[in-house]
C-alpha cells in the first residue's frame, strides 16, 4: 500500500512539472495564486480530516472502543501540527524573521562575496543561493566549450598534417604519423576533448538541475508535502516532501556557494590573502588558490596550451564533480534527519539514492 502511495504521489508531481506548475513565482505565487491556491485546498483538507476525526471519536466513544478513541486524539493532533503548519509556513519563508532573511544575514551574510562572470558580487546581487548557483555553473559551461574550441582549432590543422600521407610509386615516402611529435601533439589532443565531453554533460545536467529545484521545489513539493501530510495514508510522503523542497531549495544552493573557492564570508574576512606557495592553506579553497598560483613553464607553444588546457580541466573536474557532490551529499543527510520530525519515511528512496550515489 504505501508504494503505491509514493508511486502516486511521484506521478502528481510529473504531472504537475508537465503542466507547468514550477514558474518563477515560487512558493508565494504558487500558495496564494487564484488558479492555484494550494492554501485554499490545505485548510479544505484539514477541515475534511476535522470532520472524519470527530466522526471516528464519536463513534469509538458510542461503542466504548478505546483503541478508535486513542486514534483519533492522535489524528487530532497530527491535524492540530498540519494547521499550524499551514497557517505560519508564508511567514516562516517570506516574513521578517523568516527563512529568507536568517540565510542571507546569519548563514551566507551581508556583504559577503562570490565570483562569477568574472566579476565579484553578493550573493543577494545575483538574486540568492540558488541564482548563485546557476551564474556559476553557466560560467564553467562557458569556460570549459570556450576550451573545446580552442582545442579543436589548435589540432586541425596539426591533425590534418599527421593524417597526410606522401606515396611514390605505390611505397609510403613520409607520413605525419611517423613524426612522434606530431602524434603526441594530435593525441593529447584527443584525450582532452574525450575528457572534456563528459564534463560538459555534467554541467548542463547540474543546470537543469538547479533550475528544476528553483521552479518546483517551493512550488510544487513544499505545497504538495504540506497537503500530503495531513492525510494518514500519505503523511509519510508528506513528511518526505517537505524535507526534500527544504534541502534541496535552501541547504544544497548554501552549501554549493560556501564550498565554492571564490567564496568570501563578509565577516570573519582576513586582513591579507598569503602568496607565499610555501605557506599552510587550510581547506579546499586554500588548495585551489595554491594550484591556480604556480607558475607554470612556456617552451614550446602548442605544447604549453595543451598543458594549461590539461591543468584547468583538472580544476574544472574538481569544480564540477566533486563540491556539487559534497552538497548533494550534505542536502540528502539533511533530508533523511528531517524527514523523520516532519512525519516522514525516507524508506526505499533514500536506500536508492544511497546506493546511486
Amino acid at each position: 500500500m504505501r508504494k503505491i502511495i509514493v508511486a502516486f504521489a511521484f506521478l502528481l508531481v510529473c504531472a504537475s512539472v508537465s503542466a507547468q506548475y514550477g514558474d518563477d513565482t515560487g512558493f508565494r505565487g504558487q500558495w496564494e495564486s487564484p488558479g492555484r491556491n494550494w492554501q485554499y485546498f490545505a485548510l479544505v483538507a484539514v477541515l475534511v480530516c476535522i470532520g472524519f476525526n470527530t466522526l471516528v471519536y464519536m463513534f469509538g466513544e458510542a461503542f466504548h472502543l478505546e483503541n478508535m478513541k486513542r486514534w483519533a486524539k492522535a489524528e487530532f493532533l497530527q491535524v492540530s501540527a498540519s494547521s499550524l503548519m499551514i497557517l505560519f509556513v508564508v511567514e516562516l519563508l517570506f516574513g521578517a524573521t523568516g527563512a529568507f532573511e536568517f540565510v542571507s544575514t546569519q548563514v551566507i551574510g551581508e556583504g559577503s562575496t562570490f565570483n562569477c562572470g568574472g566579476q565579484e558580487k553578493t550573493v543577494a546581487e545575483l538574486g540568492g543561493p540558488i541564482e548563485a548557483v546557476k551564474c556559476r555553473i553557466q560560467e564553467n559551461i562557458y569556460e570549459i566549450d570556450t576550451a573545446y574550441n580552442d582545442i579543436y582549432q589548435k589540432n586541425f590543422k596539426m591533425e590534418a598534417r599527421t593524417a597526410a600521407c606522401y606515396v611514390l610509386f605505390g611505397t609510403p615516402v613520409f607520413c605525419g604519423s611517423w613524426n612522434l611529435d606530431w602524434w603526441k601533439r594530435v593525441e593529447q589532443a584527443h584525450l582532452l576533448g574525450d575528457k572534456i565531453v563528459p564534463l560538459q554533460v555534467a554541467l548542463h545536467g547540474q543546470y537543469a538541475l538547479a533550475t528544476y529545484i528553483a521552479n518546483n521545489m517551493l512550488g510544487v513539493f513544499l505545497p504538495l508535502g504540506i497537503i500530503f501530510r495531513i492525510f494518514p495514508l500519505t503523511r509519510g510522503v508528506g513528511g518526505l516532501f517537505i524535507a526534500i523542497a527544504i534541502g534541496f531549495y535552501f541547504v544544497f544552493p548554501i552549501m554549493s556557494v560556501i564550498l565554492d573557492p571564490t567564496f568570501v564570508k563578509a565577516q570573519g574576512r582576513p586582513s591579507a590573502v598569503m602568496q607565499d606557495p610555501d605557506a599552510c592553506y587550510v581547506g579546499f579553497r586554500g588548495v585551489s588558490v595554491l594550484i591556480n598560483s604556480i607558475p607554470q613553464n612556456e617552451e614550446d607553444s602548442i605544447v604549453v596550451d595543451y598543458n594549461n588546457y590539461s591543468q584547468a580541466l583538472a580544476r574544472l573536474t574538481v569544480k564540477i564533480m566533486f563540491y556539487p557532490f559534497v552538497a548533494l551529499a550534505l542536502a540528502l543527510i539533511f533530508v533523511r534527519a528531517a524527514a523523520p520530525l516532519l512525519g516522514g519515511d525516507t524508506g526505499e528512496i533514500m536506500r536508492m539514492v544511497a546506493k546511486l550515489t
